[in-house]
């Protein structure tokens, strides 16, 4: 339909357990259906906090204009 192809940076999050537990809909990792789902997409799972700032940077900086899903793991920030 059209040449243009925006690159866009989507932020999401594991939903955290503690200290209230929201019910499974919420804590679920998609990690793996969103990647079968979207091939055209990069999916990052952040699995440790040393992994936030680069992978962003990466993101950001992309030059083949592909979009990129940031998943963040709420537990695991909340550690920090």
């Amino acid at each position: 339909m059209s040449e243009f192809r925006p690159k866009v940076i989507i932020r999401t999050s594991i939903g955290s357990e503690r200290p209230l537990f929201p019910f499974y809909q919420h804590i679920g990792d998609f990690t793996a259906p969103f990647q079968m789902m979207c091939p055209n997409i990069e999916i990052i799972r952040l699995d440790f906090p040393d992994q936030i700032f680069p992978s962003y940077q990466k993101a950001y900086e992309r030059e083949d204009n592909k979009s990129t899903i940031l998943v963040e793991w709420g537990d695991r920030l909340n550690d920090l």
